[in-house]
């Protein structure tokens, strides 16, 4: 008897193989959490499997990405240190990876107003983090809100 597999098959086998052994975001767990202080946020980020997680630490400005917009959805003004993340004129003093065990987390704290002038109101924050599993890079993204009170 002979047994005849298409190619179709073959492709559906090997994507479905694929998608198992890619990580992808749930191995991890991203907070993002105003910390009580004007504009500072609170940046965790867990190990939820087994294999560990690697990520690099050099500065949170470096290590995170953020995407911040005011009630209308415009991205607020930037400061002129924000100005400079933008076009990368930035340094890393140092440059770590740190390999995390599962359960482990990483904190790390980011001062919004550093970055953007940020007027009264309340602001819609976007955070992403790459972590490295094997050789696979991972993006991690949280949101939060901060508002930023009136003055006395």
């Amino acid at each position: 008897m002979r047994t005849t597999i298409r190619a179709g098959t073959l492709l559906t086998v090997a994507a479905v193989i694929l998608a198992a052994e890619t990580p992808g975001p749930d191995c991890c767990r991203i907070t993002a959490e105003p910390t009580g202080r004007l504009g500072v946020l609170n940046i965790v980020v867990t190990n939820l499997q087994d294999a560990p997680v690697t990520l690099f630490d050099s500065s949170p400005e470096n290590d995170l990405r953020l995407w911040v917009q005011d009630e209308a959805g415009k991205e607020p003004e930037r400061t002129e240190y924000g100005r400079r993340l933008l076009t990368r004129e930035r340094r890393a003093f140092r440059n770590i990876n740190r390999d995390l065990a599962k359960g482990q987390s990483f904190h790390q704290s980011i001062d919004l107003l550093k970055i953007y002038v940020l007027k009264p109101g309340t602001y819609r924050v976007q955070v992403t983090r790459m972590v490295i599993i094997g050789e696979t890079d991972v993006a991690l993204t949280a949101e939060t809100r901060v508002t930023i009170p009136r003055g006395p």
